[in-house]
């Protein structure tokens, strides 16, 4: 029932898709941050498609391409399987942390979890690297197959656990392992437009997700993980439809005061745009707005005025010297999409 309210509150939309990058952000930032990183949602936007020095947020805006790259692949016909997630394993680990541990190919050294260097303290042994791929060929099997004893979240949970269990790469397996759920969202036919992410709720119970995944190799416990999941699943969605019913609100909302101010159609376009993200330069709005920067600058300033949009205070960093545009934002969307 969560999705299916979730599905319908994005399908209402003209181009829910708009939605994708504000949210997959978020999923992006959270998922990176179980394996470790620091990157902020606010650092991750400001950063969105720019060379970054940060490793951590290069590590974040490696996860949305991937994720990207997934959901486009199979747009265009392909089928979840270990080729595409292979390929999505190169993405990921593309000019960070983890580039030089083979991506793309499946590991060739044993692997222990949880300890230093003896099997023996290990808390954790997934298998050697000769049955990896005798493993993930009966994984793709199993995820392929029609099913008729199970729902398929429960197909999906199980493919998470059993991917992970493998652990076929030398390093990512967790963040792959977290994509794999998003994109199977969609190969099963559970959502129509891929809004539905549930690492925040993972990383907000990091140890109870851990520790799940862990009883289910240590005690066979199968059906607690398995609630788990489905308890993630259901507050993802619901937190996600309220968040698209909030956005969509407010910039119906906004798009009434722009059209009372008897503004150019230019600031309603703009406002159409805060959907993808509440942080924007003058150079973003030129690209969107397909005008001069003068006409962008007089664009965003009219949205300044009426009070929608507000200077953030810091620059985006430019490859090009001396070109640090200033950023502006809105801070009423900021508030309902970084919660």
């Amino acid at each position: 029932m969560a999705i299916g309210e979730l599905n319908q509150a994005a399908t209402q939309h003209v181009n829910p898709g708009q939605l994708f990058p504000c949210l997959s952000k978020r999923e992006a930032v959270m998922s990176s941050r179980i394996e470790g990183t620091h990157t902020t949602l606010q650092e991750a936007f400001v950063g969105s498609g720019i060379e970054e020095e940060d490793p951590d947020r290069h590590e974040v805006l490696n996860y949305e391409l991937a994720l990207q790259l997934g959901i486009q692949a199979m747009g265009k016909g392909r089928s979840l399987g270990f080729p595409l997630i292979k390929e999505l394993h190169v993405r990921l680990l593309s000019g960070v942390r983890g580039r030089n541990k083979k991506p793309g190919a499946y590991r060739e050294a044993q692997v222990l979890l949880g300890s230093g260097h003896a099997i023996e303290s290990a808390r954790f042994v997934p298998p050697p690297p000769t049955a990896i791929l005798g493993c993930l060929e009966e994984l793709q099997a199993w995820m392929s197959r029609p099913i008729e004893d199970m729902h398929q979240l429960v197909r999906i949970a199980l493919t998470h656990y059993q991917f992970e269990t493998i652990h076929p790469f030398e390093d990512g397996n967790g963040r792959i392992g977290r994509l794999l759920i998003a994109l199977q969202f969609l190969s099963e036919g559970l959502v129509k437009v891929p809004l539905l992410f549930v690492s925040p709720y993972l990383e907000a119970r990091r140890e109870d997700y851990y520790q799940a995944l862990f009883r289910v190799s240590s005690e066979g416990a199968f059906n607690p993980w398995i609630e788990f999941f489905l308890a993630g699943v259901k507050t993802s969605a619901k937190e996600t439809t309220t968040k698209i019913s909030a956005i969509e609100s407010l910039l119906r909302e906004y798009a009434s005061k722009v059209a009372a101010a008897k503004r150019s159609h230019q600031p309603l376009r703009l406002v159409d745009y805060l959907r993808a993200t509440p942080f924007l330069t003058i150079p973003d709005a030129t690209e969107v707005l397909e005008v001069s920067s003068t006409v962008a600058r007089n664009t965003v300033k009219a949205l300044v005025d009426l009070e929608i949009l507000e200077p953030t205070g810091f620059q985006r960093m430019s490859s090009r010297k001396g070109v640090n545009p200033d950023y502006y934002y809105c801070p009423r969307l900021w508030e309902i999409v970084s919660s």
